[in-house]
């Protein structure tokens, strides 16, 4: 027997089952036996217990495998979050060569049964989630390093260059995503002249988050300086410090950057959702007390109010510390 609380995720509270019982609940997701969105509870407790350092990740990890069989875009997009959020904790950690392999094809299995059925190309008459549902599967795919869908994203990037109307506008954030992580110089700045010449403002927002994702730090501070610069409007800044603050390529340079560009970022506190970007950027792109205790530092010298989002980013940094 098993038992699932909290059923349709209606309280605010979180479950630690019993090893017992999540081995019938595993049974269960496998067997696709659970709705949906008991299913995206049961997993999502687990992940945010283990980020309360209340079980090991490793519980999280082992339970997911379970989803092998999922198809539902809400459940899939919630695995995949919490393996990104997983990977900027430790991707920089030394160790992590060693076991960077395991980790990406540790839950693929659902992203690609998904692709497999859609495809690349969206068709006529699609629902909203079966959009989402293939953009997400070529993502994660991506961020797997899967070179199938890495060639063919380059491929179609290509054929963007050329004419804009030969990528479909509904895989175009992932396939820009995907050229401005793993692209070279001239790819970059491929992107970087795209995003200066478009006048599509849905295509300039994408084409600007892509320069935000790059493993390259070099193009990373280019793309830090381009942010502050006139060539990008101040609503478009809401776009960058989010996407900075996931790629965890971006934790060496983010704090010297910011320093040496103060004075500039500092206008900014004027236009108030910006300037929370960038301390919520800041604060939360470091984990450790050293680093937590020069940002404060930091901060405390330059006056910076703002009190609230600076307490909420470092109880979050806290909690990924932990």
């Amino acid at each position: 027997t098993w038992y699932k609380i909290n059923p349709n995720q209606e309280g605010f509270y979180k479950v630690n089952y019993p090893e017992e019982n999540l081995k019938q609940l595993k049974i269960q997701i496998e067997n696709q036996t659970i709705k949906p969105f008991d299913s995206w509870g049961i997993q999502n407790d687990i992940f945010t217990l283990a980020l309360l350092n209340q079980i090991p990740i490793t519980q999280y990890l082992d339970f997911i495998k379970s989803y092998k069989n999922e198809s539902n875009v809400f459940v899939l997009e919630d695995i995949a979050a919490n393996m990104s959020f997983i990977y900027r904790l430790y991707s920089q950690e030394l160790n992590w060569k060693r076991i960077n392999k395991k980790f990406y094809i540790h839950i693929k299995e659902p992203f690609e049964k998904a692709f497999q059925v859609l495809s690349w190309e969206p068709k006529n008459k699609e629902t909203t989630n079966t959009t989402h549902l293939r953009s997400l599967a070529i993502s994660y795919l991506a961020f797997t390093q899967d070179q199938k869908i890495i060639e063919e994203a380059f491929s179609k990037f290509k054929a963007f260059l050329k004419n804009p109307n030969n990528l479909h506008r509904d895989i175009k954030g992932p396939v820009l995503g995907i050229v401005g992580k793993y692209g070279n110089k001239e790819q970059y700045n491929q992107l970087l002249k795209k995003y200066l010449i478009t006048q599509n403002v849905e295509e300039k927002v994408k084409l600007l988050a892509s320069l935000y994702r790059p493993t390259n730090q070099n193009f990373l501070e280019k793309s830090l300086d381009f942010a502050i610069s006139k060539n990008v409007r101040m609503q478009d800044l809401r776009t960058v410090f989010p996407v900075i603050a996931s790629n965890p390529n971006s934790k060496p340079i983010l704090f010297p950057w910011i320093k040496k560009r103060w004075n500039k970022l500092k206008e900014f506190k004027t236009a108030s959702f910006v300037f929370m970007s960038i301390l919520e950027a800041l604060i939360t792109s470091y984990t450790g007390k050293q680093a937590e205790k020069e940002i404060k530092q930091f901060l405390n010298k330059q006056k910076v109010a703002f009190k609230k989002t600076q307490a909420n980013s470092f109880e979050v940094a806290n909690i990924n510390t932990n």
